[in-house]
């Protein structure tokens, strides 16, 4: 029988090892900071975008179950089916509603994580955007806020049309 063998390990040459002057590795560390920094704000960008895209998205998504439900109400064959309509209305609510918040999460982890590379960067407090995104007052309501609003009371409102649909139509 054969005995299991174990593998050799294999041997990594790495050669002579290249040192660094502090000062070398000091401004690749720098870059490392600005490269970091640009990545960040490049993020940023991104998910704010993302977040208009949404509601844009939104808009256009609660319109067109507007329109399928004033559809199906007002056609005899269809006003059977028009709870499902609601309730289509009241998922996709609530599906943008948590991609808005997670972009918005995304947003500020951004901002906070650029407003600290700009510390360790120097960056003046004048050119510091970050920063001073990071330390505008909450004015209420916050733009967030006013979403997660306007998403309630639209996913509440399906949810009382698909239950007012359903006992019309029974």
């Amino acid at each position: 029988m054969d005995q299991p063998h174990e593998a050799a390990e294999p041997i990594i040459e790495t050669g002579p090892q290249e040192q660094t002057e502090p000062d070398a590795r000091s401004r690749a560390a720098g870059q490392t900071l600005k490269d970091a920094y640009a990545e960040t704000g490049a993020l940023y960008r991104q998910f704010s975008g993302r977040r208009a895209r949404l509601f844009a998205g939104y808009l256009v998504t609660a319109g067109g179950v507007a329109l399928a439900y004033g559809w199906a109400w007002t056609h005899p064959i269809a006003k059977p089916m028009a709870w499902i309509v609601m309730a289509v209305g009241c998922l996709l609510t609530l599906v943008f509603w948590a991609l808005e918040r997670r972009s918005r999460r995304v947003s500020f982890t951004c901002i906070g994580v650029a407003s600290e590379l700009e510390k360790e960067l120097g960056i003046r407090p004048e050119q510091a955007v970050y920063t001073r995104l990071r330390k505008l007052p909450n004015a209420e309501p916050t733009p967030g806020r006013t979403f997660d609003w306007m998403y309630l009371v639209v996913a509440l409102a399906c949810l009382i049309g698909t239950f007012y649909s359903l006992a019309e139509t029974m």
